[in-house]
């Protein structure tokens, strides 16, 4: 369960909350280097909760659930390029009043 679910104060280890972030050091080799935005923390599994975005052609949205030690503040450049990306989901997202979101390697709407 995150804090947002619960209405507690986040606890927040890293302190990226909020904020865009790279992921490294997963076994998955296609994860390492994604950025994404850390949307929350769940205290139970002490795991961020981390979301990208893509402006493909239905705009998309996954999620992940990654250990602090897979996270680090993304760079300046890869930062501004994940929030232009988030942006674009958005707007596409308003324009059709939908949007996948794939969790787990599954789409739901």
């Amino acid at each position: 369960m995150s804090t947002e679910d619960t209405g507690e104060t986040p606890v927040d280890p890293s302190g990226l909350i909020g904020k865009y972030v790279q992921i490294h050091g997963t076994s998955r080799a296609e994860m390492n280097g994604i950025v994404a935005l850390a949307s929350s923390y769940d205290t139970e599994k002490s795991r961020y909760n981390l979301t990208t975005y893509s402006s493909l052609f239905p705009p998309t949205t996954q999620v992940f659930r990654l250990k602090p030690e897979n996270v680090q503040p993304a760079g300046a450049m890869k930062a501004k390029m994940a929030e232009m990306k988030h942006k674009a989901a958005d707007g596409m997202k308003d324009n059709l009043g939908t949007e996948q979101i794939k969790v787990r390697g599954k789409y739901t709407h």
